[in-house]
């Protein structure tokens, strides 16, 4: 399909789109554990543990690899280094792709002008994908997402290499080799099988010409296809291993096909030898698996689901800890439990017959439309599909589509890469290959079709989601993406039948391909780069290290959910840091074999007593806080336990026993596992280990034992009595750092980071927290990293609250000593706040906190401070007109009457100019936005009053009598307003 004199710059623009993507992608990735998955992936690929349900085997094996190469001293770090290359491989074999369809419909690429337009176009194409905001976001961390994209772009590409060699002899090995890379990615992500369609459809069309018999034959076959995978290989393997057959009736059932697949190949049966010699390359690829069966066997520290037996095993690849998931009825907010609906299981043994589960499925249709469409396509594929192409923004900003998103979350900006020029050209390029080449167009959009609005469809998400998912169809995505090369390609065409002079022809191919490589990749490009550049950012190993030394030693840490834990996993598990804290996920505490594990990970009394006198008491070992025995945690794990609201008295055994109220967690009416395993920790604990709740755990989540908890920095410690809730010595020690902005402001990595340890961080330990390269202007942090910084703010806070409650005692008491001591304390902390969470760095998204700062520093008589806090909150553009008048009045206090004119003037003269458009009636008033009338209509009194009170101070006092007179006209029965008036009146006479 290329001419040989073309080959070199096709490999040399080739090496190209992987050379630059990679260097992008490796500048701006994370510097070591980063949030979400990351680190449970990090932490099991270093010490082969088990992950997460379905498990990812072939990533924990390159995980592990990657781990020991001596590129850089955190592991983490070369860890995510697979994120990058992969990335920037699959970004090199899109290139590739580009220019195998494009050639497709344009023929040999023979002459260089043939080679400009196709290879030109692709680079377009390519590059612009290699910036999109998901795959980007992918490339940079240590996630599966990355090589899953690899995989796909792979098999994409070998079945188009495939179709140019067809006719050759031994074309098939390209088929085998799929066939293995499908078996390979079963071990990172089964996203991969989705390509089944594509390569099918580009078998068909490559040997047969379309009707519509055989193309319906060759859509079953490929369903069959993908039933044989997925259903006979990856989950009915296990089941086999599991039934009658047991694993050597399975083993036995491997090595008949094996066997038959070579009595195929020697018979010379080319298709069914092609077809056994692929199922036995799946299954090659796909004993990747053997790993998270081994080393469960093995009790690693990680052994999540614990699948050490086949009845685990099948669990664990059914995804059973996250329940069953069907695509019908889709999940909207408020859909009825299915009993509730249908009414009990008519079918027997909790079974629900054929028509109660039809029932089910279609119940309230419209509504299950609505949602489907509105949220499940629209704000979860639509909205993504839009961001890479169009542009990513605030919901509420300028320019900006919500798109079904809330105020926290991301719209589509219109504007963000100047126009959606990547947009347009994308879709000039699917219609323009839908007219030269119906059949490879129509196969390309299966490819975008099947990983974006199908999977959408087999996903059934509810709402809400705890994050974005768009990292899940970067397949759909990269398929889009082909298209805007063939528009590229499009343009080139269109150039050379309107311009017939060759050499013009080229130049002007040229200057277009130069400008689109400009204003769209080179745009996004540098539109994207600050939003994805990691290369600073060390918020969660800095606050996972914080939460872990919150805690006494051996202490009992209660967390929610993945960045409460999985970044904490990896700090134990692979840096050491902070071993003896227990990490109790209590999600994961509803589980039978999380319960088991966490009991067995400290010595019961009669081991722990052994232990000490063999150590003579020198090493600090936790006891065991988990009494109970497997049938108890089987009990406790069965279901639901009812619950009414009572008082309950803990721990059983002990002098120093709690009584708190216990109300139902679930539909009112029960407790979950979860909180039953609270309860039942404290009992076994019986105060013999701190037991700490991480802030992150949501009030619901901590069973109603506020009045016993005591905040200690990231987390709350629960106490044997009523705490006043803030330990101010331990906060303290945790929040007020020796360390300045100059250091925080460093990105220590590497061995000067390593070098630091027993002087900045510890692995035993230590109060001091970290927080590195939060005063850094040149870091980005995304809105959801700063909501989760803001738990330090409400620390400093709370502990600056502490210290201005006893100010005020003992300002009270006349005590000055003990009043100057506690006025620089809250000054201190306040201050030390500032220089560790700098507000132009780490917004202070809470304005009614930011006020509470300004009012604080006042109250201890700093009104600069006060000042400059007014000052920066008048700076917001989302100020309610409420806010404007609490400003306003603030000002006053401070005496500065000129700022505080100035706002209420503006105020006053805005209410006047809507009030204006409503009388007027018409147009105008349809302009009017009521929500922002409302607030004018309430704040109104205190907005005229403010102003009086303002004029006076400054002297104005015909201002004041004639504002006061409008006043009266509009309000005549105001008897203080008519007394105020009289007495201006008399004071002027």
């Amino acid at each position: 399909m290329i001419s040989h004199d073309n080959l070199f710059l096709n490999r040399i623009l080739a090496a190209i789109t992987l050379v630059v993507s990679f260097i992008v992608y490796l500048s701006t990735m994370s510097p070591t554990v980063p949030y979400w998955d990351c680190g449970e992936f990090i932490a099991t690929s270093y010490i082969l543990g088990v992950p997460h349900p379905p498990g990812s085997p072939l990533y924990l094996i390159l995980g592990r690899i990657f781990s020991m190469l001596p590129l850089n001293t955190d592991i983490a770090y070369r860890v995510n280094l697979m994120s990058p290359i992969t990335s920037a491989v699959a970004v090199m074999l899109l290139y590739l792709i580009i220019v195998k369809v494009i050639a497709h419909f344009r023929g040999e690429i023979r002459t260089r002008q043939d080679a400009i337009i196709a290879f030109g176009a692709a680079f377009v194409g390519t590059m612009t994908f290699a910036f999109t905001d998901s795959h980007w976001f992918n490339a940079v961390e240590a996630e599966v997402y990355a090589i899953s994209t690899f995989f796909t772009a792979i098999v994409v590409w070998l079945i188009l290499h495939w179709s140019d060699r067809a006719d050759e002899q031994g074309s098939e090995r390209y088929i085998l080799i799929i066939a293995y890379m499908f078996g390979l990615a079963i071990g990172v992500h089964i996203l991969n099988l989705l390509t089944l369609p594509f390569i099918a459809l580009i078998i068909y069309f490559r040997k047969m010409e379309f009707e519509w018999k055989t193309f319906f034959i060759t859509t079953a076959i490929t369903f069959f296809t993908f039933l044989i995978i997925h259903n006979g290989i990856i989950k009915g393997l296990p089941h086999l291993a599991g039934s009658t057959l047991g694993l050597p009736g399975v083993i036995v059932l491997v090595l008949l096909v094996v066997g038959v697949t070579i009595w195929s190949i020697l018979k010379k049966h080319q298709l069914l030898s092609l077809a056994l010699t692929s199922m036995v390359l799946i299954l090659v690829g796909y004993s990747s698996y053997a790993l998270i069966f081994i080393r469960s066997g093995q009790d690693p520290a990680i052994d999540e689901n614990n699948p050490e037996n086949i009845p685990a095993a099948i669990s664990y690849l059914e995804r059973e800890q996250y329940g069953e998931i069907g695509q019908f009825p889709r999940r909207y907010k408020g859909l009825s439990a299915k009993h509730e609906i249908v009414g009990r299981p008519a079918a027997g043994r909790n079974k629900y017959s054929s028509s109660q589960n039809r029932k089910y499925m279609f119940y309230n249709g419209s509504k299950q439309w609505d949602f489907f469409w509105n949220y499940q396509i629209r704000k979860m594929y639509n909205r993504y599909f839009l961001w890479q192409f169009a542009g990513r923004g605030p919901s509420s900003g300028d320019y900006t589509t919500a798109m079904g998103a809330n105020f926290r979350e991301d719209g589509v900006y219109w504007l963000q890469f100047g126009l959606p020029l990547g947009l347009i050209l994308g879709l000039i390029g699917m219609v323009h290959h839908f007219r030269k080449d119906w059949n490879i167009g129509f196969t390309v959009f299966t490819l975008f079709f099947v990983i974006g609005w199908l999977l959408i469809l087999y996903l059934n998400q509810d709402n809400p989601q705890p994050r974005e998912r768009d990292y899940s169809y970067v397949g759909s995505f990269m398929a889009f993406a082909i298209w805007i090369g063939v528009g590229s390609a499009a343009i080139g065409e269109w150039i050379t039948q309107y311009i017939k002079k060759p050499a013009v022809s080229r130049n002007a191919i040229i200057t277009a391909l130069v400008l689109q490589v400009i204003f769209i990749p080179g745009v996004m490009l540098k539109a994207n780069y600050s939003q994805h550049d990691r290369s600073g950012n060390f918020v969660a190993w800095d606050y996972s290290y914080n939460l872990l030394q919150s805690c006494e030693p051996n202490g009992i840490l209660f967390t929610n959910g993945d960045n409460d834990t999985f970044p904490l996993w990896y700090l134990q598990e692979v840096e050491g840091i902070r071993k003896d804290v227990t990490v109790a996920n209590l999600s994961l505490l509803n589980t039978p074999w999380y319960i088991k594990q966490l009991r067995d990970l400290r010595p019961t009394d009669a081991e722990y007593n052994k232990l000490i006198e063999e150590r003579e008491g020198i090493e600090n070992i936790g006891r065991r806080f988990i009494k109970v025995d497997d049938d108890d945690i089987r009990n406790i794990t069965a279901g639901l336990t009812r619950w009414k609201t009572r008082e309950v008295t803990f721990p059983v055994k002990s002098e120093n026993q709690i009584t708190w109220t216990v109300k139902p967690t679930f539909a009112k009416q029960a407790l979950k596992v979860q909180d039953m395993m609270i309860m039942q920790i404290i009992n076994d604990a019986n105060w013999k280990s701190p037991i700490y709740f991480a802030v992150t755990v949501s009030p619901g989540n901590r069973i109603g034992l506020e009045e016993y908890l005591e905040m200690e920095g990231l987390a709350y410690r629960l106490r044997p009595y009523k705490t006043r809730g803030v330990n101010a010595d331990r906060m303290e020690l945790h929040l007020m750092t020796d360390l300045g902005s100059d250091t925080w402001q460093k990105g220590l990595v590497g061995k000067e980071w390593e070098d630091q340890e027993g002087t900045m961080w510890f692995r035993s330990p230590h109060e001091k927290y970290l927080f590195r390269n939060l005063g850094n202007e040149d870091v980005h942090y995304n809105s959801q990293v700063i909501r989760l910084l803001q738990n330090y703010r409400s620390a400093y806070m709370q502990l600056a609250v502490h210290h201005f409650m006893e100010f005020q005692k003992s300002q009270a008491s006349d005590n000055e000593e003990s009043t100057a001591i506690k006025k620089a304390k809250v000054e201190e902390v306040l201050d030390e706040m500032s220089e560790n969470l700098p507000e132009h760095t780490i917004h202070m998204d809470n304005r009614d906190l930011h006020y509470q700062v300004g009012r604080l520093y006042y109250g201890v008589g700093n009104k600069e401070k006060f000042s400059s806090v007014l000052d920066e909150l008048m700076e917001r553009n989302d100020n309610t007109v409420r806010h404007r008048v609490e400003y306003a009045q603030s000002y006053m206090e401070l005496e500065d009457f000129d700022t505080s004119l100035t706002i209420l003037e503006n105020l006053y003269n805005g209410y006047n100019s809507i009030e204006a458009k409503i009388l007027a009636g018409g147009r105008d008033r349809k302009n009017v936005d009521t929500k922002v009338w409302n607030q004018y209509r309430k704040n109104y009194p205190d907005i005229v009053s403010h102003l009086i009170i303002n004029y006076r101070k400054l002297d104005m006092e015909d201002e004041a009598m004639d504002l006061l007179t409008s006043w009266l006209e509009r309000n005549p029965k105001d008897k203080e307003a008519q007394k105020l008036l009289k007495e201006m009146e008399s004071g002027a006479g």
